[in-house]
């Protein structure tokens, strides 16, 4: 199964050459040498309900499916304040319909996280600071931006 934020049939995409490649955005394989399946997609926080009494830590890294990841573990994230590290490419969230940068991170900062890319200083970054150094590592071919969501 995938997470994702709702629990139901969802087209995945992997790239034949390099299975860790994979994703519900068939935009965002670097080939077009892909296979397709239908997979069951289920909430973080269905996981965790029934599964689970607690959560520390939660690493993301799905390609571009962030936001709906989030959405359906929002619950989780307001309850246990995990720490998370997440991909974060500007350049292929706004291809989603509907993401907003501004929003993306809000969610976190009101719920009392810092939020900060691994390599920098632990210091405030705004949203756009952000942006703008995701934007440089896609630019300088540096790789994705991983941040780390820390409760305060």
């Amino acid at each position: 199964f995938i997470l994702s934020d709702n629990s139901k049939e969802k087209l995945f995409y992997l790239d034949k050459n390099y299975y860790g490649s994979s994703t519900i955005l068939k935009s965002e394989l670097p080939t077009n040498l892909l296979k397709k399946s239908k997979t069951k997609s289920v909430t973080l926080d269905h996981i965790i309900s029934k599964n689970y009494k607690k959560i520390d830590f939660n690493k993301v890294n799905i390609e571009g499916s962030e936001v709906p990841f989030l959405k359906g573990a929002i619950k989780t994230i307001k309850k246990y304040k995990p720490d998370i590290l997440l991909e974060y490419s500007f350049s292929r969230l706004s291809k989603i319909k509907k993401f907003n940068n501004e929003k993306f991170f809000s969610l976190f900062r009101k719920l009392n996280y810092k939020v900060y890319p691994i390599g920098y200083h632990k210091k405030f970054y705004s949203n756009n600071q952000l942006k703008k150094i995701s934007l440089h590592h896609d630019r300088d071919n540096l790789g994705v931006l991983h941040l780390i969501m820390e409760k305060t």
